[in-house]
């Protein structure tokens, strides 16, 4: 362990150091109608390789996105989004030492501006190149457009199920309804749904356990951070056992969460409550 944190320690060093050295290198520019694009490069490659004849997408605003929905995904993926300039030294160094201890060669830790820069301009294909690629497109969006318009343009574009894109076909995917109308329940589930957005239609029972486990660790996350009031909390726990009880998710009608009402305005409570760690235990 102490040299999988040396041997960390040391590349997220030596990818500091390439920052600064390709600084001026030279990318595509980042305009306002990037983030307003009809197919992004993760779909043009999906479309090219036959994987997707046609996709589920429709674009919706950011004001049409449940906003714990949005604060459930900063958690789960990306705790320190309203922090950083696009590149997160912690969380890479964190996700290296895992590949080291696992014999992995994967590196995670990429934020969700590394994340939307990847599916705009990128492709699927792992390389040290295309990481820092995704650094610094990542601190360009965020630098031309701010921290809210990325994550709602994230939500906007990501995969959640095969060949769907974007939050609102993922919603009616799954459970019949638009992105405005997610409770705390089905927020949870699609936060924990992005790691491997292609699992569906199924959902293998070790998988289905994990989501169950990602979601409530999610909601007492939100609890904490102030997004989610306490009865909200109860009620979803109750619906997220209720959702899975067919063996499969589904919508429950049990009410609307109680949100806090600038939950999004506070950072989705992550301002205050930074230390608080996310348990990232999919399989």
């Amino acid at each position: 362990a102490p040299l999988a944190c040396v041997t960390a320690a040391v590349a997220v060093a030596l990818l500091a150091c390439l920052y600064a050295a390709v600084g001026g290198l030279r990318l595509r520019a980042v305009t306002a109608a990037d983030l307003d694009v009809a197919e992004t490069a993760y779909m043009r490659a999906d479309r090219a390789a036959g994987r997707c004849d046609s996709f589920a997408r429709t674009p919706v605003a950011a004001a049409g996105v449940s906003p714990v929905l949005a604060c459930a995904v900063v958690w789960a993926e990306d705790r320190r989004f309203f922090w950083h300039d696009g590149f997160d030294g912690a969380a890479f160094a964190a996700a290296l030492r895992v590949d080291l201890d696992a014999g992995t060669a994967r590196v995670g830790g990429s934020t969700l501006a590394m994340q939307l820069a990847r599916n705009l301009y990128l492709s699927a294909a792992r390389s040290p190149t295309r990481k820092l690629k995704e650094i610094l497109l990542a601190r360009r969006l965020l630098h031309a457009h701010g921290h809210d318009r990325v994550l709602a343009a994230y939500l906007d574009v990501a995969e959640w199920a095969p060949c769907a894109y974007g939050v609102e076909a993922a919603a009616q995917h799954y459970f019949g309804h638009g992105a405005a109308a997610l409770d705390a329940a089905e927020a949870t589930f699609l936060a924990g749904m992005l790691p491997r957005p292609t699992r569906a239609p199924g959902v293998l029972e070790a998988d289905r356990a994990a989501l169950v486990r990602r979601q409530q660790i999610l909601l007492g996350l939100l609890f904490r951070a102030g997004v989610l009031d306490r009865p909200a909390v109860q009620a979803a726990r109750r619906a997220v056992s209720a959702m899975w009880s067919g063996g499969a998710p589904r919508h429950v009608d049990h009410g609307p969460a109680s949100v806090a009402a600038d939950a999004l305005a506070r950072r989705c409570g992550t301002t205050a409550s930074g230390e608080l760690a996310v348990v990232r235990d999919m399989p």
